[in-house]
């Protein structure tokens, strides 16, 4: 076996404007994370005598090349801290970690007032969230908001979801963008976005805002032709896990749009196939939609609480790299994969990975499914 048959990795360090400082070759154990819709992140130590200064968002950029597969950039991250410390034999080691551009979200808010076009939009789901990316972080930005000269673009319209009618003055972006996904999954679209990294013309690194239907990545499942599947009488699952968890539900959701006390706009909001699971199963809810000004949209509110509330049926387990299913060969985050666990087969997003690699250079990827 050659190294290029091995697993492999590179590591850079970019500045904030995405130029390349140089390559870490020295890295100690690191660990990176990929994640829907949420940020992922990363870890990792340097030797005490790494002598590079590090700033607030200075990049790191994370290369793979999977057993039997290409080089390919993984993610691209914002460095958020640093720590130095000595471990129990008196070295001197530097950690540094952070998130990838998903966390971009946390730092705005929708800062329009309340009735303008900018905070209250009648949109396509997918396009009302490049709208609001747009009119807070890109090119409709003003002045000491505006990260079009950093190479942050946002991707042209898709039109691919329902269209609904939301006020959402003031409010943050990352939370926004979580009950907005939630309320296409709920309309029956699941909807995706992310910051994706594109190398500019002159080898920096630039951000497109995009978002996905459906899944992020391609179709792997069992009957699309080129399936990847996973479970443990395939020798690619360890340590299985399919939970049902009822514990958090909310299926029967008041929402409150404007007005007070009795005159005060309730509309409510159920799915009443899962009130009626049991005899006890009501499980009653309440939406703040004092922003919505139409009935419409206070039910849009509503539905968007009533699919946070859903019963979570989630499937957890470490996806091995087996020479019938390599990570980032024969599937990678965003896919739509099968597994079989516990008498039962499902397919599921591949929604969160982690790769965690030591100080031997030794590899464990675990995943998980968002089974759909």
């Amino acid at each position: 076996m050659n190294d290029t048959d091995l697993t492999s990795w590179e590591i850079w360090l970019c500045n904030a404007r995405g130029t390349r400082i140089g390559q870490l070759d020295t890295v100690g154990p690191f660990v990176y994370s990929i994640a829907a819709n949420v940020p992922g992140g990363f870890e990792l130590t340097l030797p005490g005598i790494f002598d590079k200064t590090m700033l607030p968002d200075d990049m790191i950029e994370i290369w793979r090349r999977p057993t039997g597969g290409r080089l390919k950039r993984e993610r691209v991250y914002f460095v958020r801290r640093i720590r130095k410390f000595d471990d129990a034999d008196g070295a001197d080691w530097i950690s540094i970690s952070g998130l990838d551009p998903l966390d971009l979200l946390r730092r705005r808010i929708v800062a329009y007032a309340a009735g303008s076009a900018q905070a209250n939009m009648t949109d396509y789901l997918d396009d009302m969230l490049k709208a609001i990316v747009t009119d807070n972080l890109a090119g409709d930005a003003v002045a000491g908001r505006n990260l079009a000269a950093l190479n942050l673009t946002v991707a042209p319209d898709l039109s691919a979801c329902d269209s609904i009618t939301r006020a959402f003055s003031y409010r943050k972006l990352d939370i926004l963008f979580d009950e907005l996904a939630n309320h296409s999954r709920q309309l029956g679209t699941r909807l995706y976005y992310d910051f994706v990294p594109v190398l500019q013309s002159d080898d920096t690194n630039g951000f497109d805002f995009r978002t996905f239907t459906g899944q992020p990545g391609r179709d792997r499942t069992y009957d699309s032709g080129s399936p990847v599947i996973f479970g443990r009488e395939y020798g690619n699952l360890e340590m299985g896990s399919l939970e049902y968890d009822w514990s958090e539900e909310e299926n029967y959701i008041y929402a409150g749009g404007q007005g007070t006390e009795a005159d005060r706009n309730i509309q409510e909001v159920s799915d009443t196939a899962r009130v009626g699971a049991s005899p006890w199963n009501r499980c009653e809810g309440f939406a703040d939609a004092r922003m919505s000004e139409t009935d419409d949209a206070v039910v849009a509110q509503g539905r968007a609480a009533l699919e946070e509330g859903r019963p979570r049926k989630t499937f957890d387990g470490i996806l091995l790299d087996t020479p019938q299913a390599r990570y980032g060969k024969d599937w990678e985050f965003g896919d739509l994969v099968t597994a079989t666990y516990g008498g039962e087969q499902f397919d599921g997003v591949v929604s969160f990975v982690q790769v965690s690699v030591d100080e031997n250079g030794q590899e464990r990827v675990e995943a998980r499914l968002d089974i759909v």
